[in-house]
């Protein structure tokens, strides 16, 4: 801000919230929605969602008041809303990329207390993410770091993760190898070399199936270089 020809001022934290600034939002969301719709490969559209998940933060620094969050709370619910359209088919059939889905289960996840207590819709678009089997294992398997929900203590969540993973590893056989051969190469499919330690847990699982149920010879999960 320059006050006259010899003096600036500087100015940080929130913008206060105005009729410009909540038209500068929309068009934005709106901009991002539209390029999101026009990506050819689920990288650029994760890339999209990414940047999209702007819209659910507040400010990290600087005051600001309730009308600053009631701005950011309408923005986010519409995007949840926008979100269900980009997860979900009519029939409520996930039908987005794996890593999208996760995406936007994590900005669901991270929303400031403020913002959870005004948006119920995030909690019900989590829990419907995670009814959908094939995602259910994408996340057990090939999610590096968890975002946990915040009444749960991590550790416990961590743990109960590793027993989810051996309780899978014992419930597989010969008659159902098959089934879950399809299941983990459809989630294979989203291996990235860059991001190898994410799946650390799916590969772990792999090389075990391999070397303690080698009668489970129908496997052919693999990841690629």
């Amino acid at each position: 801000q320059m006050q006259d020809p010899k003096t600036v001022s500087w100015m940080s934290g929130a913008l206060p919230v105005e009729e410009g600034i909540k038209s500068i939002r929309k068009r934005t969301v709106n901009l991002l929605l539209d390029t999101y719709r026009n990506c050819e490969s689920f990288e650029e559209k994760q890339s999209v969602i990414k940047v999209l998940g702007a819209t659910t933060k507040l400010p990290e620094m600087g005051k600001f008041g309730e009308d600053l969050v009631a701005m950011v709370a309408d923005d986010t619910e519409v995007l949840i809303k926008q979100y269900s359209d980009i997860l979900f088919n009519p029939e409520g059939k996930l039908i987005a990329d794996l890593p999208i889905a996760q995406e936007i289960e994590s900005q669901m996840l991270r929303l400031d207390g403020l913002l959870k207590k005004k948006i119920p819709g995030a909690k019900k678009l989590v829990e419907k993410i995670r009814k959908d089997k094939k995602y259910s294992f994408f996340r057990l398997l090939a999610v590096g770091k968890f975002d946990y929900d915040d009444e749960k203590d991590f550790r416990v969540s961590e743990l109960k993760r590793e027993q989810e993973i051996s309780k899978l590893f014992k419930n597989l056989n010969k008659e159902n190898i098959a089934e879950y051969t399809v299941i983990f190469n459809d989630i294979a499919v989203y291996y990235n070399q860059k991001e190898r330690w994410q799946w650390q847990k799916f590969s772990d699982l792999i090389i075990t199936i391999a070397r303690e149920k080698p009668e489970l010879n129908t496997t052919r999960t693999q990841l690629r270089d």
